[in-house]
């Protein structure tokens, strides 16, 4: 098997470097490039030769599909490591993940998302005591599984205080006035702040990433079961094309080479929802301009998804109560500013 240079160019004299040249690069370990055939041949000559082999510089074993330079510059090479350009763009995702969302292929992703699409829905419209009941264990486990991941990355939480805190203020959203999940969420804010007191002093670290773990998917279950107290449709329209654009975005971005064909189609199919929506019109709809919401969701709920993976710490996590809400994280707020 032949291979060339795993950086190709010119040498001081204008040369071209041979495959046993020594390619260097400023800042980085110098690498010489080999193969598979020449590394075991080295090895069946007996000891002196594998020293000679790689005396030289850290030994790169390359196969046939070979990097450019643009390509080898993504990594630094560590001896005996074999990299190809499918290898390196698994990496390249991997490093994406951190802002994207991670699917678990052993989990049955669609039955989910359809039963959390008609058991949501239904409460909705039903009534906003029967969506408290549904939302606001979601957003419970939400806050807990996020603060547990941040746990788990270092960071002081206080997981049963982040579930309660959620649920609380889901809980305010069937109060009279809206503005009691306001006061839900200071009220909130003030438990975890007390939860950071110790007796050696305040430790502020533990108090904020409480707040950062049920902050979003708080807001992000209230404000639907708001809205079914006094608009079912509007409160359901916004759970449709929060779902639609999960839907989307999943089954198009679970195997999209591109980071922006998920997003993209989730954003499709928030307009397709909300097309319908427009033309049916049921319940209240008629009453509404419904174009600037759903416009509105196209935007925010790609935005919420990035708002989501960024409350995780960056090493990611487990956190499906999270990414059942994400996608309102953004849109919830702004549909309040809307409809409010």
């Amino acid at each position: 098997m032949e291979s060339g240079v795993m950086n190709p160019g010119k040498t001081d004299s204008g040369a071209v470097p041979t495959r046993s040249a020594v390619a260097t690069r400023p800042g980085r370990r110098p690498v010489r490039e080999t193969t598979v055939e020449e590394l075991f041949g080295a090895f069946g000559s007996g000891p002196s030769a594998v020293a000679a082999a790689t005396s030289e510089a850290p030994v790169l074993i390359v196969d046939d599909a070979l990097l450019d330079e643009a390509e080898l510059a993504e990594y630094d090479p560590a001896p005996g490591l074999t990299r190809s350009r499918e290898e390196l763009s698994v990496e390249d995702l991997r490093r994406r993940e951190r802002l994207g969302v991670v699917v678990d292929s052993g989990r049955p992703q669609v039955p989910l998302g359809l039963l959390w699409f008609l058991v949501g829905g239904l409460s909705l419209w039903i009534g906003h005591y029967l969506a408290l009941a549904v939302f606001a264990p979601v957003a419970a486990i939400g806050a807990i599984q996020t603060a547990a991941a941040l746990r788990r990355a270092g960071g002081r939480t206080r997981p049963l205080l982040a579930a309660l805190c959620a649920a609380g203020v889901v809980g305010a959203a069937v109060a009279p006035s809206s503005r009691a999940v306001g006061v839900a969420v200071l009220g909130a804010v003030a438990v975890s702040l007390l939860g950071g007191v110790h007796g050696g002093g305040f430790d502020v670290l533990s108090a904020t990433t409480t707040v950062r773990s049920w902050l979003g998917v708080g807001l992000a279950a209230a404000v639907p079961v708001v809205f079914s107290g006094f608009d079912p449709a509007l409160a359901v329209l916004l759970f449709v094309l929060a779902c639609s654009y999960d839907a989307g975005d999943h089954l198009v971005g679970a195997t999209a080479a591109g980071w922006y064909e998920g997003p993209l189609a989730g954003a499709v199919a928030v307009v397709a929802a909300g097309f319908a929506a427009v033309v049916l019109e049921p319940g209240t709809l008629a009453d509404h301009q419904l174009w600037p919401a759903i416009v509105l969701a196209a935007v925010a709920c790609p935005l919420g998804r990035l708002v989501g993976s960024l409350t995780l710490p960056p090493s990611g996590g487990f956190a499906p109560g999270l990414r059942r809400l994400d996608s309102l994280i953004v849109l919830a707020p702004l549909w309040v500013l809307l409809f409010g």
